[in-house]
């Protein structure tokens, strides 16, 4: 059996589009069962939801859930049926695709205590291409599917976080936990991005929680470095999206609050995952085991280019710009969806492609959506 939770404030055209697409997929026989449980965080007027979707699925809403929606979530979570065995976390303006979310839950391995979605988004000519958000080994919080004991057991969401990065703390305690975080493009999720989110306040919270989970994380040798580095990147996104307030109010927050984040420190090797530069080692050493590669370019760079970086020199391959014929391209980046769109649109098609993380589970059919 499956809970999804659906967390919504004051969007009921988008939380009725989602649930239209759950009750599409019918009665989730393949899975034993379901139910939607609705996580209101403060919506001005309440939601309205009937006791079942058509096609028989129970519906149940939580009002008043909490003031954000990982607070939501949490409460939701804990009502969920104990016959439950995922929970599948969903924006209120995410909805899944088709039913290969059955395989992907049904086929998971034991190890793996959550399934990341491929996730798309709506594009101007109906194609849907992928959204960004999350790296190997952390879950979109807008399309993430939990094992219900495991949520419950790591403490679920952290609620301090409210929105924006919270989905990498708890990914970090379920590796910590000795579980995995696994993509499966069986789970797909179309991310429709609804908007009407405050940027200034979504960017104070992302860096702040960033600085968090590296503090509470990452070796201790190893977190002035990533915090620096992560400052550095996510001031250029607050730039970019005018949000500069944002970005110094989290400055000033963290000067308060860093020192406060109780200490949980993961392995060498596990942070590693939590970062990706586990799954770029790995790549970049199958890529030399097919292949010498002496010198490459790195293009289309995103989260995560600095581990896909390093992993390369430690197997000897330098870098140079893409019009000196390099011997091969490596794509800069960690996060699934930029990453799915450059295999699907090679930079330089007859030049060799380096992949810098090793093949997900499943393939998705976004011809269903």
């Amino acid at each position: 059996m499956i809970s999804y939770v659906i967390t919504t404030r004051d969007r009921p055209a988008e939380l009725a589009w989602t649930l239209e697409a759950i009750h599409r997929l019918g009665v989730h026989a393949e899975v034993g069962g379901a139910e939607v449980i609705v996580a209101d965080h403060a919506s001005a007027q309440p939601v309205t939801v009937g006791p079942a979707l058509p096609s028989g699925v129970p519906v149940k809403v939580i009002r008043d859930a909490g003031p954000s929606p990982a607070a939501a979530c949490n409460a939701a979570a804990r009502t969920a049926d104990p016959r439950s065995d995922w929970l599948v976390l969903l924006h209120d303006d995410a909805h899944p695709l088709h039913e290969g979310l059955f395989a992907a839950l049904r086929e998971a391995h034991d190890e793996t205590g959550a399934i990341a979605a491929e996730v798309f988004r709506p594009a101007p000519d109906d194609a849907p291409r992928h959204d960004s958000g999350g790296l190997p080994e952390v879950f979109a919080s807008c399309a993430g599917a939990v094992r219900r004991d495991l949520f419950l057991a790591v403490g679920g969401y952290d609620a301090a976080m409210e929105r924006g990065g919270e989905a990498a703390d708890l990914c970090a305690r379920i590796i910590l936990a000795g579980r995995r975080v696994q993509l499966d493009r069986r789970f797909a999720v179309m991310h429709r991005r609804a908007g009407g989110t405050d940027v200034v306040a979504d960017i104070r919270r992302l860096v702040r929680n960033t600085v968090w989970t590296i503090q509470r994380y990452a070796p201790a040798d190893q977190i002035d470095w990533h915090v620096e580095h992560a400052l550095a990147s996510l001031r250029t996104t607050a730039a970019h999206e005018h949000a500069m307030v944002g970005y110094d109010q989290a400055i000033a927050d963290l000067m308060v609050t860093r020192a406060r984040q109780v200490r949980r420190p993961l392995p060498r090797a596990w942070w590693d995952r939590v970062t990706g530069l586990h799954q770029a080692r790995q790549a970049m050493e199958s890529a030399q085991q097919q292949g010498l590669i002496d010198r490459a370019a790195f293009v289309q760079p995103g989260p995560g280019a600095w581990a896909v970086r390093q992993a390369a020199f430690e197997v000897g391959i330098a870098e140079c710009a893409a019009s000196d014929r390099p011997d091969a391209n490596i794509i800069a980046t960690l996060e699934p969806g930029p990453l799915l769109d450059a295999i699907q649109n090679p930079p330089a098609p007859r030049v060799r492609m380096v992949v810098p993380w090793l093949d997900p589970v499943g393939q998705s059919d976004s011809a269903r959506a």
